[in-house]
This record gives structure tokens, sequence and C-alpha cells, in this order.
């Protein structure tokens, strides 16, 4: 997970320094890519872990949609 965590960051970071700030355009190319670091994980995960990380995803969503708010917590084990 550590991994795929970190090809997502140098993607998004590749992202942002190709697009000159033009959020219109990279907004779609990081959702893309989001859903991309989320499908790998699932592969990862059991079938008993896939509902929790579902629910952590979902948290993660709603406390941005908030404003951020805390700090993220940790991924469900």
């Amino acid at each position: 997970v550590k991994a795929i965590d970190a090809d997502t960051m140098k993607k998004m970071m590749d992202l942002r320094n190709s697009s000159n700030g033009d959020f219109q355009t990279m907004r779609p190319k990081m959702m893309a890519i989001r859903q991309d670091q989320e499908t790998k994980i699932k592969a990862l995960l059991t079938d008993t872990q896939k509902p929790k990380y579902d629910a952590f995803l979902a948290e993660q969503r709603s406390r941005m949609r908030n404003g951020g708010g805390a700090p993220p917590a940790a991924p469900p084990q």
C-alpha cells in the first residue's frame, strides 16, 4: 500500500507541475489517479477489509466536503 501511495503522490506532483495551475484540466486527471489508487489498494485487501476501507474513503470525502478539519486518520488495518 505504501508503494501505491508513493506512486500516486508522484503522479499527482507531476500533474501539478505540468498543468501550470489549470485546475479545470487537472481535476479530472487527479480524480482518475485517485480512482486508480483505490482500485489497486482494494485488490490487496481481504473481503473483511474492503468495507472498512470503503468507510474510511467515505469519511475522508465527507471531511473534504466540509472544509478539511482534523488531520486524516490512518487507514483501517
